[in-house]
Parts: structure tokens; C-alpha cells; sequence
């Protein structure tokens, strides 16, 4: 969510709290205990329409005020029950589906009974100002609901459009260098005539796996390992390790993964490169490896600056996807890891 969602979000969340809030100090101001006695009596005022009186006109509007209340009610607990992280926003919108609507119902039952005839005219001017207020920024809250889970399904749709690009830029290029290096290494062996000693099947080569590099690397490849993964899982992505690496994923989604090359610690997130063009961040575009498609950005961690860096990205990449950080641990995952037995290769 960029900030200026975030700005109308928080502005349309204080406006509703505010205007509810002196909406109740000022109709007990008015009406005295009797305040939530007329709220009470709105929720009745309902049954009795639906379920008591003869079905007419008011039976039918009453009723259809009931089934909005209810969908949207219905709508925001299945979107809530698909997200990771609940923001104050998320609580208060199902609370106004149901909330306006029966406080409409009071005032409406309060003003039949002769409420708001009472001697004191400024508080009930004041009551019915909030009132309004009230019931305006709920609606304006709903629609802003709406208009962001559309954004969101919107922004999810050109991520899957973007990536599927990748996906075809990827095995073209993938072709091309699979292509022109054999023409480059015939003619130089045309030229030079250097003797082509045959490659030999049987010959193996033996991949380490991470944890066992991870077990033999230094002290500070370790600390650096350790900052970065108590960094990501703070933002509640879970940790796989593989045989090439650390990844960390929340359900089906790819966010970030760490590899040890040599003495190289490398810390690959799904961001677009593009993004730190004209920075001051050596970060590598790595969109061309296959097994990178989905964490094209690479940045090398070896050093503290370098560490401060990596957590700047960290950070851009969860906000990306509307990930909010929790506390951040300290647990010493390098000792935790349990070498595996080294994979076998034929050349």
C-alpha cells in the first residue's frame, strides 16, 4: 500500500472514530441512560418490520437494509480470513456494515417517539451533526473499502502479467546464449586448432549443499546470515531450507532467498531492479536465471553498510506487498542448521 492509501485510509478511520465517538457522548448528553435503550430499541424496530408487522413498503426497506448490512458484513470476514496482517481499518469496516445502519434505524425510531423535541436545541442539533457525520464517513469508508480490494486484485493481475513476461524474456534469452556460444567456441577451435580433449561422462562433480557451507563459513558470514533471516522472518515469511539455499515464502509467495557462493553471502528479493536504478545500492539484476525469476534483485552482504542496505530492500519488498514488521529476534539460525549429505553430479 503506497502512502498516499495509507494517508486516506488513516484520515477515513478518524473521522468515523471521531464522529462515533461524540455521537454517543452527545446522545447520552441528550438522552441520559435512555441512549442505548433507543439503540436497543432500532434492533427491535427491525424485527418487528421483518417478522411481526404485515410486509409493505417500509416492511420491504427495512428488509433491504438488513441483507446490505449482512453482505458486507459476509464480505469483509472472508477478505479478512485471506489476509496475513489486519490493519485498524480492516476491524472497523465490517463493525460499520452493521453499525450505520441500525444507528440510522434509532434516530429514525427516536425522532417517531419525539425524542429529539427536547428543550435543550443545541444538543440536538449536535447529536444530529454527528449523526450525519457519522453515517457519511461510514460510507465513505465502505467505498474506500471496496476501491482498495479492487486495487489490490488489480495490482495482483499485473504481477501475474509482468511475471509471465519475465517468464518468456527469460527462455529467450536462455536460447540465445545457449546458441551463440557454441558458434563462438567452433570457430575459435577453427582458428587456433587447439585439440578438443573429450568430456568425460563419468566424471562427478559434488555440489555442497548450504547447510554445510553455511557450518564451514566464518564468523561473520554467519552473524550476517543470522541479522538478515531474523530481519525477514520478523515479517511473519516462513523459512525453507534447500539444498541451494535459505527461501522465504508466505503461502505460495516467493520474497526472498539467501545463498552462500564461495565466501559471498547473496540475498536475493523480489523486487524489480528497476527500482534502485540511480542509487547508491550495488544491487545485480539477476532476472536472465531461471531459478531467480521470482527474486530478480541480488545485493552481496559482506559488510555492515552492506547489511543496512539489505534491510532498506527488505523493508521496500514487504511494503510492496503489504507486509507489516513485527519484532525483530535474535535467534543464531546458523547454528541450527543440520548438514546434509553432499549431492552428487555427473558433468
Amino acid at each position: 500500500m503506497n502512502s498516499n492509501l495509507k494517508t486516506k485510509s488513516a484520515i477515513y478511520v478518524m473521522l468515523n472514530l471521531i464522529s462515533f465517538m461524540f455521537l454517543v457522548v452527545f446522545g447520552m448528553a441528550l438522552l441520559g441512560d435512555d441512549f442505548f435503550r433507543y439503540v436497543g430499541k432500532a434492533f427491535h424496530y427491525v424485527y418487528a418490520f421483518v417478522f411481526v408487522r404485515s410486509f409493505d413498503l417500509k416492511t420491504a426497506i427495512a428488509l433491504v437494509i438488513l441483507v446490505i448490512a449482512l453482505a458486507c458484513l459476509s464480505f469483509w470476514v472472508i477478505r479478512l480470513a485471506k489476509k496475513d496482517t489486519l490493519k485498524l481499518q480492516d476491524i472497523l469496516f465490517p463493525v460499520i456494515s452493521v453499525v450505520a445502519p441500525f444507528l440510522v434505524l434509532a434516530a429514525y425510531r427516536g425522532n417517531s417517539l419525539g425524542i429529539f423535541d427536547s428543550t435543550d436545541t443545541l444538543l440536538v442539533i449536535l447529536t444530529l451533526v454527528f449523526l450525519v457525520l457519522y453515517v457519511l464517513t461510514s460510507i465513505l469508508c465502505l467505498v474506500y473499502g471496496f476501491m482498495l480490494e479492487y486495487r489490490e486484485k488489480k495490482h495482483a493481475k499485473l504481477e501475474d502479467k509482468k511475471n509471465e513476461e519475465k517468464k518468456v524474456v527469460v527462455v529467450k534469452l536462455v536460447n540465445e546464449k545457449t546458441e551463440e556460444p557454441a558458434k563462438e567456441e567452433t570457430s575459435a577451435v577453427e582458428e587456433t586448432e587447439i585439440p578438443v580433449v573429450p568430456v568425460v561422462s563419468s566424471k562427478k562433480v559434488i555440489r555442497r549443499p548450504f547447510t554445510e557451507k553455511m557450518s564451514k563459513a566464518s564468523d561473520e558470514i554467519k552473524t550476517n546470515y543470522n541479522e538478515l533471516k531474523n530481519e525477514l522472518i520478523s515479517y511473519g515469511v516462513k523459512s525453507r531450507i534447500s539444498h541451494g539455499g535459505d527461501t522465504f515464502r508466505l503461502r505460495k509467495q516467493e520474497y526472498a532467498k539467501i545463498t552462500l557462493v564461495g565466501k559471498n553471502l547473496k540475498l536475493y528479493l523480489n523486487i524489480e531492479p528497476s527500482h534502485y536504478e540511480g542509487t547508491t545500492i550495488p544491487y545485480r539484476d539477476e532476472s536472465a536465471k531461471k531459478c531467480f525469476a521470482e527474486t530478480p534483485t541480488m545485493i552481496k552482504v559482506k559488510s555492515p553498510l552492506s547489511i543496512k542496505r539489505a534491510k532498506m530492500m527488505i523493508a521496500d519488498v514487504m511494503a510492496n506487498h503489504n507486509l507489516t514488521q513485527g519484532v525483530v529476534g535474535n535467534t543464531d539460525y546458523a547454528k541450527q542448521l543440520k548438514a546434509k549429505k553432499p549431492r552428487v553430479a555427473k558433468k
